[in-house]
């Protein structure tokens, strides 16, 4: 699975699978990679899936949501709102689709150094909160 990441500005694909399968790619963020611009261009699609020809094993999107393209975020006319109305095609030999493409980038998951300092700076206060107690006690 594949999911909740922020994918920008990559020379080349922001994605490729070669050949995988039963992958779950969705909630992503994809910005400008492959020289993709803010309006779509077939010769600059932002993601790959090689495999066997016209039979792709991957799902690019969840049963109701898939991932958001920088290049793609319209039209979006008929409900549900929030989804492209159109499918984005992935580029390879396997016509790919992310069926529910989103309109409005998605919060990536944070990163674990992140994690780190936030867990470290609630380990201090709670240190700081026990010696408190103590010497009040």
């Amino acid at each position: 699975m594949i999911e909740g990441n922020e994918i920008l500005d990559n020379t080349g694909y922001g994605l490729s699978i070669n050949g995988g399968s039963q992958n779950m790619i969705w909630n992503n963020t994809f910005y400008h990679n492959n020289g993709a611009g803010d309006v779509y261009d077939p010769s600059h699609v932002q993601a790959h899936e090689s495999g066997t020809i016209g039979n792709s094993s991957n799902f690019w999107n969840s049963t109701d949501r898939g991932n958001y393209w920088s290049d793609w975020t319209g039209p979006d006319v008929i409900p549900p709102f929030g989804i492209v109305d159109l499918p984005y095609n992935i580029s390879g030999s396997v016509n790919a689709k992310d069926y529910y493409p989103l309109t409005t980038p998605q919060t990536p998951i944070p990163e674990f150094q992140s994690m780190l300092l936030v867990m470290g700076v609630i380990a201090l206060v709670l240190v700081y909160v026990v010696r408190f107690e103590r010497k009040g006690t």
